[in-house]
């Protein structure tokens, strides 16, 4: 977990090589809180922002 703010979430994903322990590949994903019959982002509801910025702390050797 990279960001997290009122609609949405940024992170990071990495795969790593099992045999070399090398990084074989990283992308930085946005996820949306999106409401598909208003067609609008909306916010996050407070306990998934919590829970993710709690992720954020507890991962926090990640940085982009």
């Amino acid at each position: 977990m990279l960001e997290v703010k009122e609609k949405a979430v940024r992170f990071a994903h990495e795969m790593w090589n099992d045999e070399s322990g090398e990084l074989a590949a990283r992308t930085v994903l946005v996820g949306v809180n999106f409401d598909l019959t208003a067609r609008k982002a909306r916010n996050l509801p407070a306990d998934v922002r919590e829970r993710a910025a709690a992720m954020m702390e507890e991962h926090s050797i990640i940085r982009t």
